[in-house]
């Protein structure tokens, strides 16, 4: 009688495994698509990060560019002598 009265049969209550809100799994639902979202936003940022860092090409050309330009003002002011001249803009070039 007690058992009965009480809902506790199979664990489920009254209403036979469901509650007011529709169901249980309904409502955990929720939470595990907000962790996922949250997951899933930092994983993009992390991604945009490190390209933005390390991969993005034409911001190294533009480095790449503006240490050539560094190098001719110096080889042409006679700071570094041809044979470093040379060298330096092969391994710039490369």
């Amino acid at each position: 009688m007690l058992a009965n009265g009480c809902g506790f049969i199979g664990g489920f209550g009254r209403m036979g495994g469901y509650n007011m809100m529709g169901g249980g799994w309904l409502m955990m639902l929720v939470p595990v698509l907000l962790i996922g979202l949250a997951i899933y936003a930092f994983m993009k940022m992390s991604q945009n990060n490190s390209t933005n860092n390390t991969g993005n090409t034409s911001n190294t050309n533009v480095n790449n560019s503006d240490a050539l330009n560094i190098l001719n003002k110096r080889y042409a002011q006679g700071d570094i002598s041809e044979e470093e001249y040379i060298k330096k803009k092969n391994i710039l070039k490369d």
